[in-house]
Formats: C-alpha cells, structure tokens, sequence
C-alpha cells in the first residue's frame, strides 16, 4: 500500500542521515527487521537445517525413542569418539537415557560378516589352551602378595600395604576378574563344565561368589545388550538421578566394584542353584584356610584389590569406555592400546561383542580380518583413561549416557 511504502521511505531516509550507509544499508536492515518474521513463517533457512538435523523422535511410555541409529558421515578417516571426523553428534546434558527402538548392532554385523568371510571368521573362534597356565600364574602371585603384606595390612595398613595394594593387587584382581570373563564364554577349556569349576576357583581372591552368577548376568548382557531390566550392566534411573552430578560420578566410580557385583541381585534376581552353592562353599573354604593359616592380613588385602580393581584405577576405565555413549548411539566403543596387554585384549570390545566365542588371542586379528569393511566406521577410544577423565570430570556427560532398549513384552503390549 503507499502508506507502507512512505513508512519505508522514510525508515530509509532516516538511516541515511544517521550515516547508515545509503540504500544498501537501509535495504539490510528492513532484511533484518523482517528476518524473525519469515523464520515465524517456517521460510528460514537456518531452522530448516537444524529441523533436518535433528532425529527423529517417537514418544513411548514416557520416553522419546530414536527411530534410526545416527550413521557417520560419508568419507569419513577418522573414527575416534573424541577427536574424529565421524559427523556424530556429541550426547550432552542427557535428563533420561538414550532410548532406541533400533536393535543391538552386534548380532546383525556378525551374520553379514560370517556370511561375507566365512573361514577367515570361524576360524579364529574356539577356546584357547594358554589361558589357564597364565591365569594360574597370575592368582599365584595374587595368592603370594597376599602372603607377604599379611602383617602390612593389619591396623589400618601401612603405606606399602596401600601402594601395592593399588599398583599390584587392583592390576591382578582385574586381570583374574577378566580372565574370569573369558571362562564364561567357555574360552578356557573345551567342556562347559570345566570352565565353570575354573572360573569358581579363579574367583577365590575377590572374596565374593561371584563367578557362576556373573556367568548369567554377563550372558544375558550379550543376548540382551541395552534391555531395561535385563542387562544389568545398565545403572538404574535411581542411580542416574542420584549420581549423576560429579561428586555423584566419582562416588560411584570409587565404589563400583560394590555396584558392579550387587546390582544385578536387586534388579533381576536369579534362582540359587547347585553351582551356586558350590561357588559360596568354595568361597568360604578358602576365607577360611587363609584366615586359619595367616590370619585376617592377606584378607584384608584381597578386600582392598578388588576394591582398586574397580575404582580409580586406569584399568577400571574400561566399564565406563566400553559402553557408555559420548556421540551417537555408540553404545559399544572400542579400545587399542597397550592396557590391552593387561586385560586380556577386552578393548577390542566391539569385536568382543560381535563374536563371544573369539578368545582374547585372536581378537586382533578377528579386527584384521574384518576391518576395512565393517570395523573402519566403527567408533572407538584412543585412551581409555581419557574417556574416564570426561566421564566423571565433563558436567555435560551424566550416568544418563547408556543406550536402553524397551523389554520385547513391553513393545509387544503395543
């Protein structure tokens, strides 16, 4: 209309004579005026690309599922969770975990790689004969530390006790509490039976009997990666609203070898049975042979390494490198470097995850195998005591980062 049109003649006139800088600058700023205008519209371009961005989201009995896994972007070189080049978008400030409707990647991409390479992947699969001689010799020396500091560790322990305590004892009872993680995939002996009786007596150092139900959780965290209710690796919406703060994580961090072992009894009780049995009264035959033999000193000590094992310790970075989420739904990460040597090659935990029945032996060259086609656009650690770092010193990165997955029951009743 020719009101509209004086109005903006003299917006355009008044900019002038304030040295607006002419027309052009008077066309800018009508531009700008009117930019808020067009995004209300839907027409700016801005918010259409940060709509495409976003993903897409269904909301389900309370919590918004992603419909599609993010992927990486093409080309990418780099798949390092923190430093690559992989497009995935960083998982910040959660107030509920991620929950998707996708399923777990492993099961999926162990079908097209078997179909795809054959013998080059069974071949590698099978138990591993060395295995037990190592951990033998490894729960010796666990057995012996305990001997020597017997008196050390009385009355508070001294500081020697403590210093190998933490550098020692933790390394050995994380390194026998890995072994014990190979044994319940039966990667020790060929006979079920035999890995069972093994990873009992493997078990004995940590105090607590733990191994034959460890073997049940642990399964079910393979078949079952990500399920609320079910795979009891997952924290619970309690303790991710309790500890989420960073005093939160480092408390829990300090004592999670205490919520790694009891949290499963609460949240999905399993019934006692006769290996159950066995492993508590193996347990408490050997409590007590070391108690009537050297008295409460090597106890104390073994209470104190598992303790470390699972606390602030760099090989206890691995339960929170392995599958909490920092950038897409990378819910399984992967880890290279020389703390492998330490703990029986579980950072190669994607491989791990895709083939339970590869042994820690041949898990390296499992990734050989199947790299340029399927382990390439995988993301994964470069330092597991970086990620740990994040993990409890990032505010933005909370005990909310874990990939869930609804129950079947639960997405059948729908």
């Amino acid at each position: 209309s020719s009101s509209r049109a004086g109005r903006r003649a003299r917006r355009r006139a008044r900019l002038r004579r304030r040295g607006g800088g002419g027309e052009k600058s008077g066309a800018a700023a009508e531009r700008r005026a009117m930019a808020p205008q067009a995004d209300k519209r839907g027409g700016g371009a801005a918010a259409t690309q940060a709509k495409a961005a976003e993903p897409e989201m269904v909301e389900r009995h309370g919590h918004k599922f992603h419909v599609k896994r993010p992927e990486p972007r093409e080309g990418v070189t780099n798949m390092e969770i923190f430093s690559g080049d992989h497009g995935l978008q960083p998982q910040k400030n959660l107030k509920d975990f991620i929950w998707t409707m996708s399923n777990e990647p492993h099961l999926e991409r162990k079908k097209i790689m078997v179909k795809d390479l054959g013998r080059k992947i069974t071949d590698l699969q099978g138990f591993e004969w060395r295995t037990k001689y190592i951990v033998v010799v490894i729960l010796a020396m666990q057995i012996g530390l305990g001997y020597y500091l017997r008196e050390e560790a009385l009355y508070g322990g001294t500081l020697k006790f403590w210093a190998l305590a933490y550098v020692f004892g933790a390394t050995f009872a994380q390194m026998l509490f890995l072994a014990n993680h190979e044994i319940s995939h039966n990667l020790a002996f060929k006979s079920v039976r035999a890995n069972k009786l093994f990873g009992i007596f493997v078990g004995m150092p940590m105090l607590v009997p733990y191994f034959i139900s460890f073997k049940e959780y642990h399964m079910e965290h393979h078949k079952e990666q990500g399920t609320e209710g079910v795979d009891t690796d997952l924290p619970t919406e309690f303790e991710a609203r309790l500890f989420s703060s960073v005093p939160g994580k480092l408390f829990m961090m300090f004592n999670q070898t205490w919520f790694y072992a009891f949290r499963p009894v609460f949240v999905r009780p399993k019934p006692f049975t006769a290996w159950h049995l066995l492993n508590v009264l193996v347990q408490v035959v050997f409590i007590s042979a070391v108690v009537q033999a050297w008295g409460w000193g090597p106890i104390f000590y073994f209470l104190a390494s598992a303790h470390f094992a699972g606390s602030w310790h760099p090989l206890a970075a691995h339960f929170i490198a392995e599958h909490y989420t920092f950038v897409g739904e990378a819910e399984t990460a992967s880890y290279y470097g020389i703390l492998n040597w330490f703990t029986w090659n579980v950072g190669y935990h994607n491989e791990h995850h895709d083939f339970p029945n590869v042994p820690w032996s041949r898990l390296p060259a499992l990734r050989e195998v199947g790299y340029e086609k399927y382990y390439s656009k995988v993301p994964y650690h470069n330092s597991w005591i970086g990620a740990l770092w994040d993990f409890l010193f990032n505010p933005e990165i909370t005990m909310y980062n874990r990939v869930k997955r609804e129950p079947v029951s639960d997405t059948k009743s729908d």
